[in-house]
């Protein structure tokens, strides 16, 4: 009867060892994401891919003025808790001038912004408005 008795014991003592264990797990993890969405942005990275045979519509300056006047300060001042990558992206993508936009924040603390220019082939300009048609013949 001891014998049963021992084994039930290791067994238990097992199950509560696994309890402590993934509950230690958990905590590490949450402590691990908080600290990371409340690190600083380190720096901001921007990546123009020219459409081909064309000069640059968009500079960096540019697209850095952009991010700088949605948040109100400058990047490199925010933390990555108080980014919306997916409200950045629409704004960015909101000129006409760029096809595609992918923001990201990679492990190093640093706001990774690539665009991909539309591939212009006629400026319209008249009195009124001036814009471009691109090779699919959006505005």
């Amino acid at each position: 009867m001891s014998r049963n008795r021992r084994h039930s014991m290791d067994g238990y003592k097992k199950m509560v060892g696994w309890i402590i264990s993934l509950i230690l797990l958990a905590v590490l993890t949450f402590l691990s994401v908080q600290r990371k969405a409340n690190s600083p942005v380190e720096k901001l990275v921007i990546e123009i891919n020219e459409a081909e045979g064309q000069k640059s519509l968009v500079t960096k300056s540019f697209i850095s003025k952009r991010i700088n006047t949605y948040l109100g300060y400058d990047v490199n001042m925010a933390n990555i808790n108080d980014i919306s990558l997916m409200e950045l992206e629409e704004i960015i993508l909101a000129d006409e001038r760029i096809k595609s936009a992918e923001l990201y924040i990679d492990a190093e603390n640093r706001l990774n912004v690539k665009i991909k220019e539309k591939k212009v082939v006629v400026r319209v300009k008249n009195t009124e408005t001036t814009y471009y048609l691109d090779e699919n013949g959006d505005k």
